[in-house]
Formats: structure tokens, C-alpha cells, sequence
């Protein structure tokens, strides 16, 4: 055992290296991940606390405000809301995505309640759009805040909360597949609010990890490379918490420049395998707080559009041209954040949900029409849903809208169904045979039953999407090319991935069929 005087030294040598350290780490100016963290950490900090009680003047502010909205545009196209059913006491569902029996798999784990975190409570669960009915399912480990892939035709979470206040990430990775949850080896880094994509393999980015730090590594999960195991890239790459990003037929990842909170969001193609990013220019505000990223319909994954975000501007870019940059859209009637959005099947992309920068509800809902690039005023939902949404488009091409948190403790239970202008008509085309399975650059047939005197003039795969905080990271309409009798997808592999979409038939008056889902391999 060392002398006392010189364990003593030690310590005093020890205490100093510390306090300079401590002393030059405050001196010096915060990075870029510490800078994104405190910002994030502030933002979950105020979404917990929610909204404070309304005085009557600010409620009387709020009407006038509402007032000035605009009404929803005359006809059809309008479509009408309704509140079929609601989900159980309690339940949040933070992600959810359509399976081939066209059920909803919705994930909630403690639902972002420390009581159900300390008496490990976690949930998981699916909904039946047909029946409007719920079905509770326990899960063993907390796989709140997590981000939900579509991994061809299986759903993978990613991610989890091991500690409340402040968070900490889960290194957990589940499979769902045909009703049976399987639990993956962990991932190498615990992650809270990462962002996930498939393009036929899997990249994780972001997060904040097991030691509350924010993750500035690239997971990838290649089992053509690698096997079962995750790898780690060499390289730091820095953005916030469930950024934004779509697949591109080259292999890279666009970053459309919205994702959670206030902090700056990147924006460019990412290369997961180099690290290599190409910045992107012309986007007026990349601190979109939790706005809309979409594929524009129509336009075969050629144009990234953003909405919202804590603004009120849209923006728009074709990805495929010599030096891409955003181009202004039309904006929304007021800055909307936690902005939900999901396709309807005339090529229009439903924008609904959210709340205002005051934190306050938004009813307002929207569609955009890329072919004209404007947003028209639908008619308004009914109920608050805000933080912690999810949105789907169901097999008839209606969309539904689950859940809201405006504060830790606070759930929406009532669920909403939107109703686009063709759902209910007796003349929709029907598909009446279509193959399981389909391959690229591959003919297949299809069966359309049609009223007299149309024709047939469009097929099209819609991939079906996997939600988590209104984000929806598999999206697209692609159009198949007719041969004859026959159809084939031409669209690259990278672009329209393996996994399940809605085949969509339109009638020469442009009246979308019901959708029957076919597994693309």
C-alpha cells in the first residue's frame, strides 16, 4: 500500500487534473452534439410541463384567431371527419404501422408516463380499422421514444428508454411479423428518439444514448455484410433527434430538414457507407420543429416536400437535377408543429393534427395537390392531437389520426377518420385478382373490375409507411408501366424497397379503387 503522503499527493493531483478540466470544458465553446442536446433536452423539458390554463382574454384571443382560419373549400373534395371509436384509458401511441392483414401495429411501451416506466408497465398493441376495435399486449422492456422501420415486410423497434428525467437509450431491437414479437440481440448504442431508415438495409442516426449524451454515430444493419450484428461507423455525424430523411434510388438518404425540437436540422444526401453529405441549399427555416416530410405524389420519389414545423412555410425540391435546392410552396393559414401527414389515393398528401407555437390545438386539415403545388382547406377534425400522433391511410384510402400528449399524463383517447371524396362511391374500381408477390422489372397481371364505358388508366404501389412522432419513414406512390395486359414496377430497388405497399387501381375518371397489399421483393 502506498504511504500516506503520497496517496494525499495523489489525490491533490487528481482533484486539480479534474478542476482544470471542468474549468477548460466551461471555457470553451459547446459542440455541435452538446449544443443539439441541451437544446432537445429544453424542448422535452417544456412539451412534459404542456400548455399552461387558458385566461379568458387568451381564449378570446384563440376564437378571433380561429375566426380568421379559412373555411374548407366547397365540394367533394372537402371530405368529412368523423369519430368512430376510441383507443383505451391510457394508451399513447408513439409509432404504428399497417401490416399485411391491414391491422395497425401501435407501440407505446410506458407511454411516457414515469409512473408506468417505475412499475414496468410497457404496451404494445393492434388496432383493427375494419371493426374499430383494440387489442392491449404487454411488452417486457420500455420501447417508448423508440423509432419504428418497416424492414421489408417485418417491423423493427429500435431503441428504447432505460431512465426518466433525463433520458437515457435502450439498446433494445424487436422484430413484429405476422402477430409474433421477437426480441434481437441489442444494438451496439442505447437509443432515445433516433431515426431510422430501411432502402434494403437498415441506418440509424441520432439518439440520445445510455450515458444521456447525444449519439453522433451511423448504426447499419447489413445482413448481407455482416450478418445478424450491427456495425458502427468510423465516422461522427451530427443532427437532431428523429430527423427526417427519405431513400433516393442512388443508395443515399435525404435530409429534408425537419426533425424534433428546436435544434438545426441537416439537410442533404447522406452516403451511410463513406459518410460523405452534400448539403443542400435554399430551405428558409431548418428548424423545423416535427413538420411534414413527404414524397410528393405523382412525382415516382423525384420530389421532397416539407411542411410546417413550428412555421408556417412549405418548400419543395426535385432531388434528381444538377445541384438541387428547395424552391418556396405554398404556406399553411398558421405555423403548425407535430403535423401529421398521410397519402390519399388521388395523389394527394393529407396534412391534419398538431398545435400551434403556443402550444394551443390545431383542428385546421389540409390537402396538399402537388400537380398545382397548392395546400386547399378541408373540412376541419374535431379533437386535439398533438404530440405523440400517429397517422395512417387504411385499405379504402381513408385517413385515421391516433393519439395526442399535450403534457406528461394528458392522452386523447378518441381516435378520427378522415374520409377523402372517393370512399363510399359505388362506382370505384375493384380489384378482383392481384399476384401476393411481385418483383422488379417482373410482368404481373391484375384483375380490374370496371363501371361501363371506363377504362383503366393507372396502377399504383403505394409503400406503405411506419410512423413514429408523425413521422412516416417509408412513403411514395410509384406507377406501374403497362405492357399489353401485363404491369411491371421499373422504379429502382433503392428507391421503391422491398416490403409491402397498396396496389391502386384508377379508373379513366380518375376514381381510385379500394387497395389490396402486395409484398414487393
Amino acid at each position: 500500500m502506498a504511504p500516506r503522503w503520497m496517496l494525499v499527493a495523489m489525490i491533490a493531483l487528481a482533484t486539480t487534473a479534474v478542476t482544470a478540466g471542468a474549468v477548460s470544458a466551461q471555457s470553451r465553446p459547446p459542440t455541435e452534439a452538446e449544443t443539439i442536446l441541451q437544446q432537445t433536452l429544453r424542448d422535452i423539458d417544456a412539451k412534459a410541463k404542456g400548455v399552461k390554463p387558458t385566461t379568458s382574454r387568451q381564449l378570446a384571443q384563440r376564437l378571433r384567431a380561429a375566426a380568421e382560419l379559412p373555411p374548407p373549400i366547397a365540394g367533394a373534395l372537402a371530405g368529412r371527419w368523423s369519430a368512430p371509436c376510441s383507443l383505451p384509458e391510457g394508451v399513447n401511441p408513439i409509432a404504428g404501422a399497417v401490416m399485411r392483414d391491414a391491422k395497425l401495429w401501435v407501440m407505446s411501451g410506458s407511454g411516457n408516463n414515469s409512473g408506468n416506466f417505475n412499475a414496468g408497465l410497457f404496451e404494445h398493441g393492434v388496432f383493427d380499422p375494419a371493426a374499430c376495435t383494440y387489442t392491449r399486449l404487454p411488452l417486457t422492456n420500455d420501447l417508448f421514444c423508440s423509432v419504428l422501420v418497416r424492414e421489408n415486410t417485418s417491423l423493427r423497434s429500435l431503441g428504447g428508454t432505460l431512465a426518466y428525467d433525463p433520458f437515457k437509450g435502450a439498446p433494445y431491437d424487436v422484430r413484429w411479423l405476422g402477430g409474433q414479437l421477437t426480441t434481437l440481440p441489442n444494438m451496439p448504442i442505447g437509443l432515445w428518439y433516433p431515426s431510422g431508415f430501411y432502402n434494403g438495409t437498415i441506418t440509424v442516426v441520432s439518439g440520445i444514448n445510455q450515458n444521456a449524451s447525444l449519439n453522433t454515430k451511423v448504426l447499419t444493419w447489413d445482413p448481407s455484410r455482416t450478418g445478424n450484428k450491427w456495425s458502427v461507423s468510423s465516422y461522427n455525424f451530427t443532427t437532431s433527434t428523429y430527423s427526417h430523411a427519405l431513400p433516393t434510388a442512388s443508395g443515399r438518404l435525404f435530409f429534408t430538414g425537419v426533425g424534433f425540437g428546436t435544434s438545426l436540422n441537416k439537410v442533404g444526401f447522406l452516403s451511410p457507407a463513406s459518410g460523405a453529405f452534400q448539403n443542400v441549399p435554399g430551405l428558409s427555416n431548418a428548424q423545423r420543429d416535427q413538420g411534414a416530410s413527404f414524397f410528393a405524389g405523382g412525382s415516382q420519389g423525384r420530389r421532397a416536400v416539407v411542411v410546417g414545423g413550428a412555421t408556417a412555410s412549405s418548400a419543395y425540391v426535385d432531388l434528381y437535377v444538377a445541384g438541387p435546392s428547395y424552391k418556396a410552396g405554398p404556406s399553411l393559414p398558421l405555423p403548425i408543429r407535430y403535423l401529421n401527414h398521410s397519402p390519399t389515393f388521388d395523389q394527394r398528401e393529407l396534412l391534419f393534427g398538431g398545435e400551434d407555437t403556443s402550444g394551443n390545438p390545431v383542428t385546421w386539415a389540409g390537402l396538399y395537390r402537388p400537380l398545382t403545388n397548392a395546400i386547399s382547406t378541408v373540412n376541419y377534425s374535431s379533437f386535439a392531437h398533438q404530440y405523440h400522433t400517429i397517422g395512417f391511410t387504411d385499405l379504402k384510402g381513408s385517413v385515421w389520426m391516433l393519439g395526442g400528449n399535450p403534457q406528461r399524463g394528458v392522452v386523447q383517447s378518441v381516435i378520427e377518420r378522415f374520409d377523402p371524396w372517393y370512399v363510399g362511391r359505388s362506382d370505384r374500381p375493384v380489384i378482383t385478382s392481384s399476384p401476393s408477390s411481385i418483383k422488379h422489372n417482373t410482368p404481373f397481371s391484375v384483375g380490374v373490375q370496371l363501371v361501363s364505358g371506363r377504362t383503366v388508366k393507372a396502377l399504383r404501389l403505394y409503400r406503405m409507411g411506419a410512423v413514429t412522432h408523425q413521422f412516416n419513414s417509408a412513403q411514395g406512390d410509384f406507377e406501374a408501366v403497362r405492357s399489353g395486359a401485363q404491369w411491371s414496377l421499373t422504379i429502382s430497388a433503392n428507391l421503391a424497397v422491398k416490403g409491402l405497399y397498396y396496389a391502386v387501381a384508377v379508373d379513366s375518371s380518375d376514381v381510385p379503387s379500394v387497395a389490396k397489399i402486395i409484398q414487393l421483393g
